[in-house]
């Protein structure tokens, strides 16, 4: 089943196009440079590279959030141009949930962190498995160090791009409880988001239904944020 996911909820975008669990290709444009054109650059490279068109897929998958207001609406807007185009299905993927699915099992509970600026980040908290996975043990959520110190009581892993703002306040905050994940997971792979939505769709947990899918904000967005351009051929 040929997949292809993008999450652009951070600054680092992600796109990747999968044969069942075997990834084809990956892209990652330049911080800060995700918009409708660039993202749309990207998919048409990774096909094309792969030999495949929009209508060859199986199947569309799409980083939710939470994180940047603009950059999710474009990311949205493109993967929902891109399925309902080919009428294909499409299958959304919190971000914070795509951080931990690309963190090495452990046997310490874990932390994904995302900024959310204003004096906030959103974070979710899962626990390990036993098949080596992450369980969720809560929604997302926006906090700040002080009210998220009484929720952490055992070590925990935390990983995540909102940790290059975050990281020193919280080991600050919680000390031995804090326990700094490997860098390499702290930014979303859109490989993982479309395995997620491999899984859900066997499941029967989503019907693919591209209207059904919605941004994650948490917050409400912000009204200042500029428009995103529009997405050409969408």
């Amino acid at each position: 089943m040929k997949v292809l996911a993008l999450d652009t909820a951070t600054r680092a975008a992600s796109l990747a196009l999968l044969d069942g669990p075997s990834v084809l290709g990956e892209a990652r444009p330049e911080p800060g440079s995700t918009h409708s054109r660039t993202v749309l650059l990207e998919v048409e490279r990774l096909l094309s590279a792969a030999g495949l068109r929009v209508p060859d897929l199986d199947l569309i998958a799409v980083g939710l959030g939470p994180g940047s207001f603009t950059g999710l609406r474009i990311g949205l807007a493109a993967a929902k141009g891109l399925a309902w185009g080919a009428r294909k299905p499409l299958i959304g993927v919190p971000t914070l949930e795509t951080l931990a699915r690309g963190m090495p099992p452990e046997d310490r509970p874990l932390c994904t962190v995302i900024d959310a600026r204003k004096g906030q980040f959103y974070a979710a908290r899962y626990a390990p498995d036993k098949r080596g996975g992450w369980l969720p043990q809560d929604d997302a959520a926006a906090w700040d160090p002080r009210t998220l110190a009484p929720q952490i009581d055992t070590e925990t892993v935390f990983i995540g791009p909102g940790l290059q703002t975050w990281a020193n306040e919280l080991a600050a905050r919680l000390g031995p409880r804090f326990v700094r994940g490997p860098l390499e997971a702290d930014f979303p792979k859109a490989a993982h988001a479309a395995r997620a939505a491999l899984e859900r769709l066997a499941r029967g947990e989503a019907d693919g239904d591209p209207a059904r899918v919605l941004p994650l904000y948490i917050r409400p967005p912000d009204l200042r944020e500029p428009d995103p351009r529009p997405v050409a051929g969408a």
